[in-house]
């Protein structure tokens, strides 16, 4: 991989530093890391002192008992990750190395990144500022833990990796995407390759920026704006017939290929303006597919919301002293905890008695004191939205 060439090629240790060059010392390190799965720097002395012997054979190198001390590799990461240009540079050289040296395929590239927790103590204020660990948003739901992100750029279908991002953790990595797609062309040598994201990559500047560049790409869009509704009107009316999917090797049981799913594609005129001013039109495919197994999955899954929430509703009764708009209420509530608001309405009904209570003993008679009671009674009246549920049915998938 020509790592301790491009190293030493890029970094010149101090005139005092003597033994393994700063290279040799990287390729040491990186056996380590894999070897032990750790990255604690005080246990590599020791590790290199156990196999020494294999070590050598398989390097040719003469390896000092002191090579691997925690001071050296302080010294040689440091060196490394100080300059962020330099370290940009040393990854594009060494991806160019492993296209030209493997002949690896460059028509599809991935980037994605992700974020990772550690039990570690808060800065001080003195290192406010300061590192790469920091609290932020936890997709894990633990606001409580620090964290930093990480992101990688690789090359299909080996996942072979050539661009990689180490992010504070409070950061956000939206902007990350196009840095990633400039970074990945410079390592590749030119822009016309398919870049795959996820929906963070699918800004409308960062695909008007890389197509003003001649790049491609392939992001799922992001359910916010006016998209969710431009989705279901096109779903529910398409401009075109839809056509069936298939993959290869999913056959039927008459052994003839099977539909997994079915969509249609519409071409797209999008305006959008640059970071440098200027404004930039460009024409898009938008692929509306659907899954019949996904679909059949989100249909089955409703109909039992459905049938649960009608039940449980049928089984709701008015408290003591509550009134009609108080049941009404709690029923709404309960409908909105099964987000099953759409598909539901209901009716509460009140029913008033009036009931004569005489306030002296004995048989009455007509000029007997008496008191009217009104009793309330409250009844639920579940109806099912129809039209909302076909449609419901018609968007799965």
């Amino acid at each position: 991989m020509q790592i301790q060439v491009i190293i030493d090629r890029m970094w010149y240790s101090h005139p005092n530093w003597q033994g393994l060059s700063y290279g040799q010392l990287a390729v040491l390190f990186v056996a380590y890391l894999i070897y032990q799965r750790s990255h604690r720097l005080s246990s590599m002395e020791q590790w290199v002192k156990e196999h020494h012997t294999v070590l050598e054979q398989v390097t040719g190198w003469s390896i000092g008992p002191k090579e691997a001390t925690d001071d050296r590799l302080g010294i040689l990461l440091d060196a490394l990750g100080s300059d962020e240009e330099q370290s940009v540079e040393f990854q594009q050289q060494l991806g160019r190395h492993l296209i030209q040296a493997y002949e690896l395929p460059t028509q599809v590239g991935r980037y994605d990144t992700t974020s990772f927790n550690v039990y570690h103590a808060p800065p001080t204020a003195e290192q406010a500022g300061y590192g790469l660990l920091r609290f932020g948003y936890s997709k894990d739901k633990r606001p409580d833990l620090l964290q930093f992100k990480q992101g990688l750029g690789t090359l299909d279908p080996a996942g072979v990796p050539i661009v990689t991002h180490t992010l504070s953790g409070e950061r956000a990595d939206d902007g990350q995407y196009l840095v990633a797609w400039q970074q990945m062309c410079q390592t590749i040598g030119h822009p016309d390759w398919l870049y795959v994201a996820d929906s963070k990559a699918a800004a409308r500047q960062i695909r008007g920026s890389i197509d003003h560049t001649g790049g491609r790409y392939l992001f799922p869009l992001p359910m916010t704006g006016d998209t969710p509704t431009w989705l279901r009107v096109q779903v529910l009316s398409p401009p075109v017939e839809p056509e069936k999917i298939y993959l290869p090797g999913v056959l039927d049981k008459d052994n003839q290929p099977r539909a997994v799913g079915q969509g249609f594609v519409i071409e797209r005129t999008i305006t959008e303006p640059l970071t440098d001013g200027t404004s930039h039109e460009w024409t898009e495919q938008w692929f509306v597919s659907q899954s019949l197994a996904h679909a059949e999955r989100a249909k089955i899954s409703l109909k039992r919301r459905l049938s649960q929430s009608v039940d449980k509703l049928g089984s709701l009764r008015p408290k003591a002293e509550e009134t009609a708009a108080e049941f009404e209420q709690r029923a709404n509530q309960l409908l909105k905890q099964r987000k099953m608001e759409d598909y539901l309405a209901i009716t509460v009904q009140e029913t008033v008695t009036t009931t004569k209570r005489y306030l002296k003993p004995g048989r009455p008679t007509p000029n007997t004191p008496y008191q009217l009671i009104e009793q309330h009674q409250l009844s639920l009246e579940v109806e099912i939205a129809e039209a909302a549920l076909d449609e419901a049915y018609r968007l799965a998938g």
